[in-house]
This record gives C-alpha cells, structure tokens and sequence, in this order.
C-alpha cells in the first residue's frame, strides 16, 4: 500500500503542477494577446479558443485527484463528527463507492469522447488558423481516471481499515493553528 500511495500521490502532484503551468502560459498568452492588439491592432489569432479548449480544461479537470488527495473537495462534517466510528466508515464507504459510479462513467464517456474527436481530427477555424481541438478532450479522462485511481485506493484503505497514507493536509484553519 505505501507504493500505491507515493505513486498516487506523486502522479496527482505532476498533474496539479501540469494544470499550474497552464494557469501561467494562459496569462502569459492572453496578455500578449491583450498587447498585441491594443499596441500594434494584431491579436494573437486563437487565444479565445485556446484559452477554451486547451488551458481551461486541463486548469478545471487534472486537479481533481490532488483535491481528493488533500481532502479538499467540499464536505459538511457537522454531523458526520458526532456518529460513532463504525458508522462513519460506512458513510466513507459508501460515499467512496457512489464517488467511484459517478467519475467512472464520467472518465469511461469522456475517454470514448477523446477517442473520436481524435480520430475524426477535431478542429476550430479561426481565420486562415485551423487548430486542431482534439488534444484537449484527453484532459477530462485523464483528470477523472487519476481521481478514480485515489478513489478506488481510499476505498480499499477504509475496507482494510488501513490509513490511506496520501499525505492529507488539512485545509482547516483551527487545525492549523492547534498544530502550531
């Protein structure tokens, strides 16, 4: 289990760094778009649809698995921290296996998705510019296969009653500051 944990984790990580770079090459690119036209009235051609097909995806959809690892995504506790432990496995349990149903068919769709906009040679007309659109439908399979793997680990660590050992960081503030 530590193996699949480093592994997960660090494939996660790559991913969320991966999505950080786009984050910077979309500013760096709007922004010479943004000069271009208003200094010398010659925009970048395909900004809008690079922005849209290739940057935002993968900014929305390969962090996905570095928020389930860092226990990130939005939760209500209120009640969940008063329940007896055994009960609070179950709902880990099942909210881990109605999480897997969900993002395997989103990952399964997607990736037959990816498929044939390849295969068909997706692409955007802007101008004289063809660009090609089919790279950016990888990113939603890839984004919902990574959080499906943390997923299928999580649920497997909660049935073993094993620690998940994903280096979880806690988000809470109040427990920042007890751990000071």
């Amino acid at each position: 289990m530590p193996f699949m944990a480093r592994t997960l984790s660090r494939l996660s990580d790559s991913v969320a760094i991966l999505a950080g770079l786009a984050v910077a090459l979309m500013i760096i690119h709007v922004t010479i778009d943004i000069f271009m036209r208003f200094a010398f009235n010659m925009p970048l051609s395909g900004t809008i649809l690079s922005v849209s097909l290739f940057y935002m995806p993968m900014v929305v959809f390969l962090p996905l698995a570095y928020a389930e690892k860092n226990k990130s995504h939005i939760s209500m506790e209120l009640v969940y921290d008063m329940l007896p432990r055994g009960i609070q496995r179950s709902l880990d349990m099942l909210s881990h296996v109605l999480s897997l149903i969900v993002f395997g068919a989103l990952a399964a769709r997607t990736w037959g998705e990816a498929f044939t906009k390849m295969r068909i040679g997706a692409a955007e007309m802007e101008g004289s510019l063809r660009i090609p659109t089919w790279p950016g439908y990888f990113c939603l399979p890839l984004g919902f296969g990574l959080l499906v793997s943390l997923l299928m680990f999580r649920a497997a660590c909660v049935a073993t009653r094993r620690p998940d050992e994903l280096g979880s960081h806690s988000n809470d503030p109040i427990e920042e500051m007890r751990s000071v």
